[in-house]
């Protein structure tokens, strides 16, 4: 299970949750929680996601060179 938060905006919900499909097999467990705040992420008006999946290390990575680095340009 790979617990992790992006700093993106909430309007990049329905975007999010197809790339997470599609790194998890079909019967992962996700959780995509999202929430904003007042006190940082003030490059997206507070808005950030939560997330926790069955991703495995390698499926983790390859999720974060091309979803994470890439997509949403986040270090």
């Amino acid at each position: 299970m790979k617990f992790f938060f992006l700093a993106i905006p909430h309007s990049e919900r329905d975007s999010l949750w197809e790339y997470l499909q599609n790194y998890c097999h079909p019967d992962a467990r996700i959780v995509l929680a999202w929430e904003t705040t007042k006190w940082s992420h003030k490059e997206t008006n507070g808005e950030h996601f939560h997330i926790a999946c069955d991703m495995s290390d390698n499926t983790y990575q390859a999720f974060k060179k091309t979803i994470i680095l890439k997509q949403y340009k986040l270090s």
